[in-house]
């Protein structure tokens, strides 16, 4: 087997419920039912280490680690929690504090923007002066975003298509949606008519970038995301270079056909579940003779390109997880990305989530080899 989390369930709760709200604390163990995982065991530790960042054996930012919470600058007006200092300037691409309420200090972020849209003074509903974030959503933008912007961070003009965001990364899918997660939506989506996604989250205060999973309301509406930002990209019918489907059906007992184990491949996954009509860009383990699990759903549809076709995603890196380094990596431009991690005892792989840092290092996972594709 892979390596596994040595962190005990006991240990996993206190640290969780020290380092986030509540209401974080309640989405993550959401996520976790959603997918058939207890909110403690060890896949769903993996998940708070992957989606939330939490670290299993490193403590969260602020925590003991050398990092010092900031000054805040008064209790908050309704006598609940703090009012972070707001050190940055209203405008285009603000950096330092954004202000606003938190529960602690600890919880304060100094951020580094890219949005569209200017930022604006005003008070949230604690009563602290904070900085507005308008997203992607005005008439006079700062300029481009840059989920347009190549490998080297800077932006193709011609590569736009004029999509739902205003653009594409070179020779990827189109950009379907880039902004904060509060208020997410994926525009006019049918979950009749489903097609592939992939979904990049980012953190502000470490500028660590997460290939996350996504969940689709029937409305559009985008969840189980614990970050700051999210970006979406998607290949919607007739899309040059989208993927083919290689499975779409039922989860239980079922195998990918011509699954080969000895080959990792880049794959898009979609999962299903009828009653709530929700769509989830998923993770998903494929066996060594094609079966695929852990997963709960009523339907999977898997995506995959044929060797050598158009649209192929670029291999970024595939080797052993311990060492694993993304380079060139640039933390301030998401970019859709591709990942199969490999479990080599019994050779069996996932489609699965990534934390990179900064620096283009990932984050901890339950195997020993990972695959990264991109566009």
């Amino acid at each position: 087997m892979g390596r596994s989390i040595s962190m005990r369930p006991s240990e996993t709760s206190v640290a969780i419920s020290q380092h986030v709200t509540a209401d974080t604390r309640t989405r993550i163990d959401r996520s976790c039912i959603l997918f058939g995982m207890r909110p403690f065991d060890r896949v769903c530790v993996l998940f708070w280490t992957v989606v939330a960042g939490f670290a299993c054996g490193s403590p969260p930012v602020g925590a003991d680690s050398g990092d010092s919470s900031p000054p805040v600058d008064a209790i908050a007006a309704d006598g609940g929690g703090v009012c972070c200092p707001l050190t940055a300037s209203a405008g285009c691409s603000p950096q330092g504090y954004y202000g606003g309420w938190a529960m602690n200090a600890s919880d304060c972020r100094s951020q580094s923007s890219f949005d569209g849209c200017p930022f604006t003074s005003g008070t949230d509903s604690h009563g602290c002066a904070v900085l507005v974030d308008h997203g992607l959503s005005c008439a006079d933008p700062c300029g481009r975003v840059p989920i347009d912007a190549g490998p080297d961070g800077s932006v193709d003009a011609s590569a736009d298509t004029g999509g739902d965001t205003g653009g594409t990364m070179a020779g990827g899918p189109p950009s379907l949606y880039g902004g904060t997660v509060s208020g997410a939506r994926m525009p006019s989506w049918n979950p009749d008519a489903p097609f592939p996604v992939v979904a990049m989250a980012t953190r502000s205060s470490d500028r660590a970038s997460f290939v996350s999973m996504l969940e689709i309301a029937s409305d559009g509406a985008l969840g189980l995301v614990v970050a700051d930002r999210l970006y979406v990209w998607g290949w919607r019918p007739g899309t040059p270079g989208a993927p083919n489907v290689l499975y779409d059906g039922a989860v239980a007992g079922q195998r990918i056909p011509g699954w080969d184990p000895m080959t990792a491949r880049p794959l898009v996954v979609m999962a299903y579940q009828t009653a709530s009509r929700r769509w989830v860009a998923s993770m998903l383990q494929i066996a060594r003779d094609g079966t695929i699990g852990f997963i709960v759903a009523d339907r999977v549809i898997v995506y995959g390109w044929a060797a050598g076709a158009a649209g192929t995603p670029r291999s970024r890196y595939d080797g052993a997880l311990v060492g694993a380094r993304l380079t060139p990596w640039n933390p301030d431009v998401a970019a859709p990305l591709v990942v199969m991690v490999t479990q080599r005892a019994a050779l069996t792989r996932f489609v699965s989530m990534l934390e990179i840092r900064a620096d283009g290092t990932f984050g901890p996972l339950v195997a020993d080899d990972v695959s990264v594709w991109g566009f």
